[in-house]
C-alpha cells in the first residue's frame, strides 16, 4: 500500500503557469538500514536560488515504512509548517513561503524519519511536485527518486587446516548448503551440527539449509576464508536445552560469558570450545574460556531448559 507524505505550499489562491529555465534538483537519499529500527532520510536540493515556493510529493510503502516526524529543517525553512492529514489518505503536510526567496546552491532541506519493518520501499517524488521562485514562477526540476532497504552485510571466517567451529550473525542470503559452503568447497572435508552430517564429496547432506540459530564444526583438509553475505539477525533469543547443546554466536562482537549468562550462570554446568581447549566450568572454579567471539561456536551444557537473549553491541 502507498502513503504519500505531502510537502504542500499553499500559494495564497495564485495560479502558477509560467515555466522559468533555470534548472533545479530535488533528490532523496537511498540507505541500507537494519530492520525494526528508526531511521532518517535525508532530502536534498541544488541549484535552490531565489526559491519561494515549495510543493512536494513523497510516495512510500506502509508495509515497509511509518512515517514519524521531519527534522533537522535547515534554517534556511523558517516559518516552515507541517501536519498529519487524516483525509483522504493520511498524509504529512509542510508548507512553506517566503516572498524572499531561499537560496541554497547545494545541500540539505530536511530529514524524513520512519520507523523501518523489513522489505524494501520505493521513495517517489511524484508528478505533482513543483518549485516557484519567489515571484511564482514555475523552475524546471529534475526529481530524483530515493528507496530504503534492508542492509546487506558481509561476514569472513578465517579457518585452519583441519577443524574448525562455526556460527553466523547473519541470516544468509544463500542458506542452502552447497551454496554456502561455495567459497570454501575445495577444502571443505564435512560439516556437521552434531547431529547430521554435510559430507560435499558424496553428496551428502542431512543437514538440510544453513541454520544462524545452530554451532557447527567443519573440518578442512587447508587453511580458507569464508564469506558470508546476509541481513543482520532480528531475533536474538536463543533456546537452551537440559544438557548438551551447541552454541552459536549471534552478534557481531565478543562478548563475555558471565555477561551472556547475567543472572543464568547458575543454569551452566560447563561451557567449552570445540576446536580447542578451553573450558569455563564454574564448579571446578576453571575459567580459561572468558570470552565467545562471533564465528565460533561452543558446546554447553546446561543444568535446566532456559531462553538465552544476545544483547546489542555497543
Amino acid at each position: 500500500m502507498k502513503k504519500a507524505i505531502l510537502v504542500l505550499l499553499f500559494l495564497f489562491s495564485i495560479n502558477v503557469t509560467q515555466s522559468f529555465s533555470q534548472s533545479l534538483v530535488v533528490s532523496i537519499d537511498s540507505i541500507g538500514v537494519d530492520e525494526n529500527s528508526e531511521i532518517l532520510v535525508p532530502l536534498s536540493v541544488e541549484g535552490f536560488m531565489d526559491v519561494g515556493a515549495i510543493t512536494l510529493f513523497i510516495e512510500y510503502d506502509t508495509l515497509v515504512l511509518d512515517f514519524l516526524t521531519i527534522e533537522n529543517i535547515t534554517p534556511e525553512l523558517t516559518g516552515a509548517l507541517f501536519n498529519n492529514l487524516e483525509s483522504p489518505e493520511p498524509t504529512i503536510g509542510i508548507c512553506w513561503h517566503n516572498i524572499e526567496g531561499l537560496n541554497i546552491e547545494s545541500g540539505k532541506l530536511l530529514d524524513l524519519k520512519f520507523f523501518y519493518s523489513n522489505g524494501s520501499s520505493e521513495l517517489t517524488l511524484n508528478q505533482n511536485c513543483e518549485i516557484a521562485s519567489s515571484g511564482l514562477e514555475l523552475f524546471t526540476t529534475e526529481y530524483i527518486h530515493g528507496s530504503v532497504t534492508r542492509i546487506l552485510k558481509t561476514q569472513e571466517l578465517i579457518f585452519t587446516s583441519g577443524w574448525n567451529s562455526l556460527s553466523s550473525f547473519l541470516d544468509p542470503m544463500n542458506s542452502d548448503m552447497d551454496d554456502f559452503f561455495t567459497p570454501i568447497i575445495e577444502s571443505l572435508i564435512i560439516a556437521s551440527d552434531g547431529q547430521q552430517i554435510y559430507y560435499p564429496l558424496e553428496g551428502i547432506n542431512t543437514i538440510g539449509d544453513f541454520d544462524p540459530y545452530k554451532g557447527y564444526f567443519i573440518k578442512l583438509s587447508n587453511d580458507d576464508t569464508l564469506s558470508i553475505d546476509g541481513y543482520s539477525l532480528q531475533n536474538k533469543n536463543l533456546l537452551i536445552t537440559e544438557g548438551w547443546n551447541y552454541l552459536p554466536v549471534l552478534i557481531p562482537c565478543e562478548i563475555l560469558i558471565e555477561t551472556l549468562f547475567d543472572g543464568m550462570i547458575g543454569n551452566l554446568e560447563i561451557i567449552k570450545s570445540i576446536a580447542g581447549p578451553e573450558i569455563f566450568w564454574p564448579e571446578m572454579g576453571i575459567s580459561s574460556l572468558l570470552m565467545l567471539e562471533p564465528g565460533k561456536s561452543y558446546l554447553i551444557k546446561s543444568t535446566t531448559s532456559f531462553e538465552l537473549t544476545f544483547p546489542g553491541c555497543e
